[in-house]
């Protein structure tokens, strides 16, 4: 089975579940506007924070900080701030797609992608892992058909 048919046979799979498919898009288009919203969301409110600092009239600010108890700094690593949450939420987000290899395989890849991309800027480490991770879900499932049609032609 080739790359051609197996794309053939993925577009024949979504015109047949057209409601699974719609619902897939559906939570696909949600999960992104959610995020875009809460990025959104965040920026707006940093910037009416600074405008708010501006309009004091004050040239220093003294930030004063808190030492966090020892319970808090032992559960997330050192300087990783809201970007490791945001790639263990890629992994809680992947983790019911592990059916198969293919699944394992995504899973696996996207999370190693996403924690070894953390220092790229505006998050697009998550977007580089999903992608990734994805790429390698296809090439597993690819592969592995490839094989098992090998080993049904070896018996035959």
């Amino acid at each position: 089975m080739n790359f051609l048919q197996q794309l053939r046979l993925g577009f024949r799979s979504l015109l047949l579940h057209k409601l699974r498919s719609a619902l897939a898009v559906l939570g696909i288009l949600i999960g992104v506007t959610a995020v875009i919203w809460l990025v959104a969301l965040g920026e707006g409110v940093s910037y009416q924070a600074q405008q708010q600092i501006k309009n004091l009239g004050a040239t220093s600010i003294i930030v004063r900080s808190i030492k966090p108890t020892e319970e808090l700094t032992a559960q997330l690593p050192a300087n990783s701030g809201l970007a490791f949450l945001a790639a263990l939420a890629v992994l809680a987000v992947l983790m019911p797609m592990i059916r198969d290899e293919a699944g394992l395989a995504c899973v696996t890849v996207a999370s190693i992608t996403s924690l070894l991309s953390l220092s790229l800027p505006m998050n697009l480490g998550l977007l580089l892992s999903i992608c990734i991770g994805l790429v390698a879900a296809v090439l597993v499932h690819y592969y592995g058909a490839q094989r098992q049609q090998g080993a049904e032609e070896k018996r035959s």
